[in-house]
C-alpha cells in the first residue's frame, strides 16, 4: 500500500473514531492519533544491514520557538507542537517520505530510504514547499486561539549515505550516516523563516523539473 493510501485510511479512521465517541476530536487528539499511526507507517527495518544508498535528506526546524517557550508551561508547549507535527507528518507521508526522527521542535525525514524512490529529490522538494504552505494554514488556526505565528526553516541535501540498523546487541535503530545528512543540517540552520535551502547536488538531480 502506498503512502497516500495510508494517509487516506488514517484520516478515515480518525473521523470514524470521532463518530464512535460522539464528539469532535480536538487538534491535540488528532495529532496524538496521527503520530500513533505514523509509527506503523514508518516501521523501519531495524534488522537491516547498513548499505550505501542515494537519498535526499530533509531537515526542518521551528524558528523562534525557544523564545516562545520561555513564558509557557510544558503542557502548553506540547499543545503547540502536536498540531504542527501532525500536519507535517501527513505531508511527508503523502510524498513518500520516511520520518527518521523528531528532534525537539524539529523533524528529520528521508526520501529514497528505506524504500527506494527514483524521484526522491523532486519528491523532497515538493514536500518542503507544501510544508511551508501548510504553516500559513496552521498560523490562521493559531491566530483564532491567540497563539503567536510559527515559522520553519528547511534544508535539503542529496547524496549517498550508509542506511541501515546501527547500534549494539541490546539496542539497534534504523538511521542514515553521511555527508548528505550533515549538509542538510547545516542548510537548515541557515534557512530563514519560510525558506527552503537546497544543496547543489539536490538541484542538479531535479533541475529539469524545477
Amino acid at each position: 500500500m502506498d503512502n497516500s493510501s495510508h494517509l487516506s485510511r488514517s484520516r478515515t479512521f480518525v473521523d470514524a473514531l470521532a463518530n464512535r465517541l460522539g464528539r469532535a476530536l480536538t487538534e491535540q487528539d488528532r495529532a496524538a492519533i496521527t503520530q500513533f499511526v505514523h509509527e506503523f507507517v514508518d516501521a523501519a527495518p531495524v534488522q537491516s544491514t547498513p548499505e550505501r544508498v542515494p537519498v535526499t535528506v530533509l531537515m526542518a526546524d521551528l524558528r523562534g520557538f525557544s523564545s516562545l517557550a520561555e513564558d509557557r508551561d510544558p503542557e502548553a508547549l506540547v499543545g503547540l507542537l502536536q498540531p504542527f507535527f501532525s500536519r507535517m507528518t501527513e505531508i511527508i507521508h503523502a510524498y513518500g517520505g520516511f520520518i527518521d526522527k523528531f528532534m525537539g521542535d524539529g523533524i528529520m525525514a528521508l526520501f529514497g530510504a528505506p524504500a527506494q524512490n527514483p524521484q526522491h529529490e523532486l519528491k523532497a522538494m515538493s514536500c518542503a514547499a507544501e510544508m511551508q504552505c501548510a504553516m500559513d494554514e496552521l498560523n490562521r488556526r493559531n491566530a483564532v486561539l491567540q497563539i503567536p505565528p510559527l515559522y520553519i526553516g528547511i534544508g535539503l541535501s542529496t547524496g549517498e549515505v550508509m542506511a541501515g540498523a546501527v547500534g549494539s546487541g541490546d539496542y539497534r535503530e534504523y538511521t542514515v550516516i553521511g555527508d548528505a545528512v550533515n549538509l542538510a543540517a547545516r542548510l537548515e540552520k541557515f534557512a530563514l523563516r519560510g525558506q527552503v535551502l537546497i544543496s547543489d547536488s539536490c538541484y542538479r538531480a531535479a533541475a529539469d523539473s524545477v
